[in-house]
């Protein structure tokens, strides 16, 4: 980080502690005497933590645990080592209030990559060289993500497996970005989002126990009090980095003004704005996706293999109704006992996490006591069974963010009801996919959520899908991405025109994109991008999928010719290829589409993938 950068950083943690110090001072000296009376111990606890250029350093916390316990490092769940109240502390995080001292001895900022413990940091001590070239911070991206890390891993057989294999790749990986990408306004808006985690915490509590103890109703307002004020200093700053405030940050004879408020550090000033005003960063290569086993043929691991080809998302299917095969009592709850969770995909996502790959699940299939006794195809009668059901997955794969709403709804079979040239099918589904985006976003905001997920043609022509997806009140679901599989006949080439009328294949996913944005015309953010999930081409003969096919030498140049297109447009989040491997031989119509065979040699798609951008 440049050192004026480094500056401007320092003088915003000195001006926000500044002007938090009273109310911290009051709230912690409640808090202080709280921990005092609740149990006997010292006041505060201070733990090694490891810190810039990979120098240790007692990072200092009020005390939750009792003075004898002892465990592990992680806090879990309601952790039997808590003091009467440090339950409490722990779920406000007021126990992290004192970092603030560490912050103005030059230790942390307010907001970076969280600092680990030395043990922690040894077994990722490469991935870490990055991140400890910077000051850790009392809060950070990794850590407003994994807010509920603690529920987390009371969830789990082994934790601090869990913890090692699952989560701490993927902290790594968000701090990893954030500190390339770091600016001011990012850092601000982190900030602001931290604020939601005790605000709503507040509101769960007081609406839900309608005894609370004042104390605590006291201290979680007050801590609120705190936040809220940091919030307010974020929105004043951040308008200022985007031009729309007098207020500025220049860590020279620069002033932070806030409200009124002006702290001089001395030297020459720098616009945040004006810095970066004119930087253009270079636009982001699509996903790399790909759909495919587990396992390779012979037993072992399929996760190298998606390593070596670049894999970045992983796209795999979960079925509702194997999973909740009866109606659970408490939906939302992972561990409720009606649930029967597939171990299969609990290890491959620790192995994906391992290979710094990601998984995107595909959530389908409605069990027949949501749907009146029918088969897996219908849709729920009651919408929110379906979203309960996703906030439970969520829940239960903290680390997977990306969430596709059914699959290609308007294939025969696939959904219903879906009568053919009908807006019945595409409404009932939009009543799905805005429950469900309500549901994910609710768990955790950084949640991506997939709607639509069509193919190239269907009972609904895709324009008209799009154009019938809509709620009671005439607006389109929430979604962040709209699905589709853009299946050809014609070698991925843009501006060659329709394929026919009723047809969105590859070449046509401009036209696609300009549906979407009639749709969602006037709605934030404006017409969502394309996650191509499924994209392929068969080689050798025709199977059951198509009656059209290539040679393996074809299939390759497809391959490339498909990525180079996704490459060139600025609408597309993603292509998947469909699949890794072909079907074997002794399948019915066997699918030939794999960058492998079915005995997991590559073929020429394979070397093509590998080096597609």
């Amino acid at each position: 980080m440049p050192a004026r950068d480094s500056q401007a950083i320092r003088a915003f943690d000195l001006a926000v502690c500044l002007l938090l110090l009273p109310f911290v001072l009051v709230l912690g000296t409640i808090t202080a005497l709280l921990i005092y009376l609740d149990s006997p111990g010292s006041v505060f606890y201070r733990s090694t933590r490891v810190g810039r250029g990979g120098h240790t350093f007692r990072m200092l916390k009020f005390r939750k645990m009792r003075r004898s316990a002892r465990g592990g490092p992680l806090t879990i769940g309601e952790d039997e080592r808590f003091t009467p109240i440090g339950g409490f502390l722990a779920m406000t995080k007021l126990d992290e209030l004192p970092q603030l001292w560490n912050v103005i001895k030059g230790d942390m900022h307010l907001v970076g990559p969280r600092p680990e413990v030395p043990e922690f940091v040894a077994r990722y001590r490469e991935k870490y060289e990055e991140l400890l070239s910077v000051l850790p911070g009392i809060t950070g991206p990794a850590a407003v993500e994994y807010a509920s890390e603690s529920h987390l891993l009371s969830l789990q057989q082994d934790p601090i497996r869990f913890y090692e294999e699952s989560i701490m790749p993927r902290k790594i990986e968000i701090d990893l970005h954030y500190i390339r990408t770091r600016t001011l306004w990012g850092d601000l808006k982190i900030l602001a989002q931290t604020t939601l985690v005790p605000l709503a915490k507040v509101a769960r509590r007081v609406s839900g126990d309608p005894q609370v103890r004042r104390v605590e109703a006291g201290l979680l307002l007050g801590s609120c009090t705190v936040l809220v004020l940091i919030f307010a200093l974020a929105s004043s700053a951040g308008a200022a980095e985007h031009g729309r405030s007098g207020a500025r940050i220049s860590p020279g004879g620069a002033h932070i003004s806030a409200g009124g408020a002006r702290i001089s550090a001395g030297g020459a000033r720098i616009s945040a704005h004006r810095r970066h005003r004119h930087a253009k960063p270079a636009r982001a290569h699509p996903l790399k996706m790909i759909w495919g086993p587990f396992t390779m043929p012979n037993g072992s691991s399929a996760f190298p293999v998606y390593h070596q080809l670049g894999v970045q998302v992983l796209q795999t299917q979960l079925s509702w109704a194997a999973t909740a095969p009866e109606r659970p009592a408490d939906p939302t709850n992972p561990v409720d006992p009606a649930y029967r969770w597939p171990a299969a995909l609990e290890q491959a996502i620790a192995q994906a996490a391992r290979y710094h790959i990601q998984m995107a699940i595909m959530v389908r299939g409605s069990p027949p006591w949501s749907n009146g006794g029918k088969d897996p195809s219908w849709a729920p009668e009651n919408p929110a069974d379906y979203a309960n059901f996703m906030a439970a997955t969520s829940r239960r794969y903290p680390s997977v963010r990306y969430w596709m709403i059914w699959g290609e709804p308007e294939r025969p079979g696939n959904f219903n009801p879906m009568p053919e040239n009908s807006p019945v099918g595409p409404e009932r589904y939009a009543l799905l996919l805005d429950a469900a985006y309500g549901a994910l976003k609710a768990v955790r905001p950084a949640n991506v959520v997939i709607g639509g997920m069509t193919y190239t043609v269907g009972l609904d022509s895709p324009s008209d899908f799009i154009r019938w997806m809509r709620l009671p009140d005439g607006q389109p679901p929430r979604l962040d991405y709209y699905g589709h599989n853009p299946y050809s006949t014609r070698f991925p080439k843009l501006g060659e025109g329709l394929y026919e009328a009723k047809v969105r294949d590859i070449n046509d996913i401009d036209t696609l994109h300009s549906e979407l944005a009639v749709a969602y015309r006037g709605q934030p953010g404006g017409a969502p991008k394309l996650w191509l999930s499924e994209f392929s081409i068969s080689s050798d003969h025709t199977d059951r999928a198509f009656w059209f096919f290539v040679s393996r030498p074809e299939q390759a140049k497809w391959v490339t010719a498909a990525f180079k297109l996704v490459d060139s447009v600025n609408y597309v989040v993603g292509l998947g290829w469909f699949e890794l491997l072909d079907e074997p031989p002794t399948e019915p119509g066997y699918l030939t589409e794999g960058l492998m065979t079915f005995e997991g040699k590559p073929k020429p798609a394979f070397a093509a993938y590998e080096h597609a951008s």
